[in-house]
């Protein structure tokens, strides 16, 4: 295999960057690299020593093993998917830039060895186990380890419900893992899964829904020990460890990626543009080709690798060589005369109508078959990429004017996102998380709705030439399934709320009229108080001596069914006129008692949450999992904040009551 340019014969060095706390992070301590792992196992005998914990343990291993890695690809090369361009952080959080320098080798190991073996430092956050491996070599007369991986245990069945936030926490490396691979009940992100480009080789599925997982945090092996098989032995012990803590631990992932050190850089300098470029994807490849020959496989097009127990897995059969790899970038492909991309700085920083008229000047003077229409920046975006991806509607519009739009609509970048994929995910980044400094913030329960002009370019990508009300709001809410009651309510989430409804308005009606069981007023309260948190305390107290207002509350559970059934926003509005020509008037009675119809929507909304499978115990799905399954997915099902947050908007309702305040029912 030819060398990349810029290698040397010397030993591949192996760094891989630790995490940090959080604390460290907000302290600005610890240095804030990413991961490098660079090695090749051959043979070597260790002693490893490992901690979990405050326990102990250490165990002489001896292998051979024949592998020997190259240092990168003879024709292909994988990219970093990160991007630590603070303006592009939002737009995407996997591009293809490099990672920052380190200025500070010795600080890696320094990072490595923080803490004592007796001191938990991630004690406080009991759904994760912290293991730290150290490994000496056999016959080396220094005591001190040649060697490091640090590990998390992760179990995400206590935090399903505020994953995002929780992975957040501890380390900056598990916060970006959580963002990047998996969705906000970390569940794998579903265009890994589907997506035609970024499912990758398409072996990763809903079953890195389950299960606990050891995340690698770091590894590093000292350059003079390196090529022996120490780093898949640290990984080996790492992976026994968390076995033997949980035996239903099935999978561990890393992020593969290479560090720039000082000498890394000081190599990089000589090198002409394009190839440093080369250099660096030689780096980021013998990263990758180390944890591919222990068994590791690409999750669908990012950065991240899996490793699967289950040696039937199918990750097990797909061979190194035809794993998912990361196209290289390209160059500019404008015509001979202007080389540069037609979309520059100045035009991303201008606002919509000058960047149109900038536009115009610059593409109108070359002729329709010039390439300059149809080329391409080095991440593979065309035009129409750039300019949805910046929100220009104006502009975006007379693009897709052109004779020639449909190819550039088809177009695929590099990450293989046509424009209109390119705009999605730029907008559920936004919907989903914001950074703020060293900071990713959980975003999913305050998202309104996108902006006019993203709802027009989304409009324009999809060719929606004359969109209606209704499919304006779908555009607004993020709606993917095209079935949105109101723009927001997805059918799944409707479902929920429709059987919490029915139920809730025959049990209620069961205690009244005695077909279940015989209750006075104070007990049909207090059997009944939590659905009572929506509701002022005056008509509450009411409740005990009055059976019409209790009967008036049953009542409007049904309403409120039928107006959900009819495909209707339950507003109070729509729900009350199924209350038309009842008798006795007890509906009315409620709300002349200062009952409302928004108390009983939100209990149900309340409820709903309660049986859901990744806010609550989960028996919804258990026992409609066949119903589900034929109504349509959509983004916006399960986002039971967010559809409250739009209703109680529509209701001219306030984000949360004060009875919500004062109870502490405010999600």
């Amino acid at each position: 295999m030819p060398p990349i340019v810029g290698s040397s014969d010397e030993p591949r060095q192996v760094e891989v960057t630790p995490s940090r706390k959080r604390k460290q992070l907000d302290e600005g301590t610890g240095p804030d690299k990413k991961r490098a792992t660079k090695d090749s196992d051959i043979d070597g005998s260790a002693v490893i020593k490992t901690s979990e914990s405050n326990d102990e343990r250490e165990e002489k291993i001896t292998e051979k093993d024949p592998l020997e890695l190259g240092f990168g690809h003879d024709d292909e090369s994988d990219e970093d998917e990160d991007e630590d361009d603070d303006e592009d952080d939002d737009e995407d959080e996997d591009r293809y830039d490099k990672d920052e320098i380190d200025e500070n080798d010795e600080s890696l190991e320094e990072d490595f060895e923080d803490g004592s073996d007796d001191y938990d430092d991630f004690a406080e956050w009991p759904w994760l186990k912290s293991i730290t491996i150290r490994i000496k070599a056999d016959n080396s007369v220094d005591d001190s380890p040649i060697g490091f991986c640090h590990a998390k245990l992760i179990n995400r069945e206590p935090i399903r419900a505020t994953f995002y936030r929780d992975m957040e926490e501890p380390t900056h490396d598990l916060s970006e893992l959580a963002f990047h691979v998996f969705d906000r009940w970390g569940c794998l992100k579903s265009k890994f899964r589907d997506h035609p480009v970024k499912k990758g080789t398409g072996i990763w599925g809903a079953e890195l829904d389950e299960s606990k997982f050891l995340f690698i945090e770091g590894l590093k092996v000292n350059e003079d020990n390196q090529r022996k098989g120490y780093g898949r032995k640290l990984f080996e012990q790492a992976w026994e460890n968390a076995q033997s803590i949980a035996d239903d631990c099935n999978f561990a992932i890393v992020l593969a990626s290479h560090i720039n050190t000082r000498v890394v850089e000081e190599k990089a300098e000589s090198l002409s543009p394009r190839d440093r470029e080369l250099f660096y994807t030689g780096l980021q490849s013998a990263a990758e080709d180390f944890w591919r020959a222990v068994g590791f496989r690409r999750i669908g097009s990012t950065s991240y690798f899996a490793y699967a127990k289950d040696p039937s897995h199918a990750s097990r059969s797909i061979s190194a060589a035809d794993d998912y790899r990361h196209p290289l970038s390209v160059q500019s492909t404008s015509s001979e005369d202007d080389q540069m991309f037609p979309y520059d700085k100045a035009m991303s920083q201008s606002n919509d109508p000058e960047t149109l008229e900038l536009l115009k000047a610059r593409l109108l003077a070359h002729p329709a078959t010039d390439n300059i229409w149809l080329s391409v920046d080095k991440y593979g975006d065309n035009i129409v990429h750039a300019v949805a991806g910046d929100i220009k509607a104006e502009s975006l519009s007379w693009l897709l004017q052109l004779p020639f739009s449909s190819e550039l609509q088809s177009s695929r970048n590099l990450k293989g996102e046509t424009p209109l994929e390119r705009l999605e995910t730029w907008l559920e980044s936004r919907r989903t998380m914001r950074r703020l400094g060293g900071l990713t913030i959980p975003m999913s329960d305050e998202f309104g709705s996108f902006t006019q002009a993203e709802t027009i370019c989304l409009q324009l990508l999809k060719g929606l030439s004359n969109p209606t009300p209704t499919q304006l709001a779908r555009l607004a809410y993020g709606c993917t399934c095209g079935e949105c009651v109101g723009g927001f309510l997805s059918p799944r989430l409707l479902f929920a709320l429709e059987d919490q409804c029915e139920t809730h308005h025959y049990q209620l009606n069961g205690m009244l009229d005695g077909s279940m069981m015989r209750m006075s007023g104070p007990e049909w309260c207090d059997w009944n108080d939590h659905h009572f948190c929506h509701l002022d305390a005056s008509i509450k107290n009411n409740f005990k001596t009055n059976k019409s207002l209790r009967q008036g509350f049953t009542n409007i559970f049904g309403y409120v069914a039928e107006a959900i059934h009819a495909k209707e926003v339950p507003t109070a509005i729509n729900v009350l006129q199924y209350a038309d020509g009842e008798w006795p008037p007890c509906t009315k009675n409620y709300l002349q008692r200062g009952g409302t119809v928004a108390a009983v929507v939100l209990a149900s909304f309340d409820g709903a949450m309660s049986q859901d499978q990744h806010l609550g115990d989960g028996e919804h799905q258990a026992v409609y999992q066949d119903d589900i399954d034929k109504l349509p997915k959509c983004r916006n099902d399960g986002e039971f904040v967010f559809a409250s947050r739009q209703y109680r908007a529509l209701e001219g309702l306030p984000a949360f009551s004060n009875a919500e305040v004062e109870t502490g029912n405010t999600w």
